[in-house]
């Protein structure tokens, strides 16, 4: 037997079903491992009657029922494919119109009904039991999942993955870290990209912590962080960098503070570079602990930051290498991976393109030293904005397509907590009198067609887009512009 089929039975075998698993905030119900997974069968049956369709689509917003989906989907061969219902309906609609036989399950009419109280008549032993001859059945080899990450020529990469892979990589990430089993969770991450799949499900799932179901981060969220943490006595966390510097910036009490002082808690960060500044500036203030961690849509992850690699490490570190993990540094400095979860392919790229042998070419520059990985740059042309890969070429094709804008180039550029921004530079045609109508219309049309995550940040008027001595765009120039303009 597989590996990862193993440990999940044996965990499932030596578990208390009466335990709490997962808790939707949103409703308030709380659901025992013996509730939780009665519901995932009973889901899992109305998948395997809605036809042949092998693919499942979900267009879902974070959410218990989304949540209860991925689990649902072990218990059936098919597979499933998230894509982000804040993605403007052109990106959509292009995903959906590639992808074969979908079933897109958007609506949630044929979900169970959430009033079933199945506590009543609980059954903990026999649905231990069907839980663990489904994942015995299981073919943990086939794919599993597919998620949407975007890429330097412009086009949304489908990334597909085993379940294999996203539960031998949970096994080696909780035993790097050492998560308690009495951990609780607040899912907070996107629930329809792998931080929010792998990283806020199935870590915790595999560490034997629950979770608190919550919504997606926003403005909103942070100002009751501290609220909704105190509420449901959680102690882990899964952040982005932007995550941390907004929670800072919006508590103007003292309850998270407080509640630090009372509680051993644990913040993993991923999906984008944490700046020495934001982890030293939140470390200070509540006196805990910030692990940072490095992967990708395609590797999973590669490296996490634990007590032993803080004590030894300095500036720029994500920390020790997960056992299984290969490295090897080019000339250059770019980091190539091989990792026993590699993903299965691209749904619509050559996937060849980006190996060199069993190597993965990750575009990011690299250094180890005494075991733990520093990333010191990014080849790859991507923007890292709250988590989110955003591919610029997407952005420059709808601003493009305004008759005003004679060129435009999308650049990252970074705020004072070292997160990245989106930076249009463009230039007229000719030289507009309304330029705040103009800059606005752009937004608008940038929103309406890609989405919330390709917003603009900043928008910059030039007279002249510098280029090297190949006529191409000098993207560094222009960062190095910026950063003498707004931090000179």
């Amino acid at each position: 037997m597989d590996i990862a089929k193993r440990y999940m039975i044996d965990m499932l075998r030596k578990k208390d079903f009466d335990q709490i698993f997962m808790i939707d905030a949103l409703n308030g119900q709380a659901y025992s491992y013996e509730a939780f997974f009665r519901r995932c069968l009973r889901m899992a049956d109305m998948l395997n009657d809605i036809g042949n369709e092998q693919q499942i689509v979900a267009v879902m917003e974070n959410s218990f029922q989304l949540a209860s989906l991925y689990f649902a989907m072990m218990f059936t061969e098919r597979h499933i494919t998230v894509i982000d219902p804040q993605k403007g309906k052109d990106e959509t609609d292009k995903i959906i119109a590639q992808l074969e036989s979908p079933y897109v399950a958007g609506n949630k009419e044929w979900m169970p009904d959430d009033e079933l109280d199945v506590e009543k008549q609980p059954d903990r032993d026999g649905i231990r039991e069907r839980v663990i001859q489904g994942i015995e059945r299981r073919n943990f080899d086939s794919l599993f999942l597919i998620t949407f990450t975007s890429g330097t020529s412009g086009n949304t990469k489908g990334v597909k993955h085993s379940l294999n892979n996203l539960i031998l990589t949970a096994i080696a990430l909780h035993n790097k870290v050492g998560t308690a089993s009495d951990s609780r969770l607040l899912h907070v991450m996107p629930m329809t990209y792998m931080a929010g799949i792998l990283n806020s499900l199935f870590y915790p799932f595999i560490a034997g912590a629950s979770v608190v179901i919550t919504h997606r981060f926003s403005i909103m969220s942070a100002r009751n962080f501290w609220k909704t943490v105190q509420d449901y006595e959680v102690n882990l966390f899964w952040l982005s960098p932007s995550m941390l510097m907004m929670i800072d910036q919006l508590d103007r009490g003292d309850i998270g503070e407080k509640y630090c002082q009372r509680h051993d808690l644990t913040f993993l960060v991923g999906t984008a570079p944490l700046s020495n500044e934001l982890r030293q500036k939140f470390n200070k203030r509540y006196q805990v602990s910030v692990y940072a961690s490095y992967g990708l849509s395609e590797t999973l992850f590669v490296s996490v930051e634990n007590d032993a690699s803080l004590s030894r490490s300095d500036v720029n570190c994500v920390g020790e290498l997960l056992e299984g993990v290969v490295c090897k540094i080019t000339q250059s400095g770019e980091l190539y991976i091989k990792v026993p979860w590699m993903y299965l392919g691209y749904t619509n790229e050559n996937t060849n393109d980006y190996f060199e042998g069993e190597f993965y070419k990750s575009g990011d520059l690299v250094r180890i030293d005494r075991d733990c990985l520093y990333i010191t740059g990014r080849s790859k042309d991507l923007i890292i904005k709250g988590g989110m890969n955003i591919s610029p070429a997407l952005i420059e094709n709808v601003v493009g397509q305004d008759g005003r804008i004679q060129e435009n180039v999308v650049i990252g550029v970074h705020d004072h907590s070292g997160e990245e921004k989106v930076c249009c530079v463009y230039k007229e045609d000719a030289e507009g009198k309304d330029i705040l109508t103009l800059e606005s219309e752009i937004k608008k049309s940038v929103l309406e067609k890609l989405g919330k995550n390709y917003a603009i940040d900043y928008l910059w008027r030039v007279d002249n887009i510098p280029r090297n001595i190949n006529g191409k765009i000098d993207k560094n120039e222009l960062r190095r512009q910026w950063e003498v303009n707004n931090n000179g």
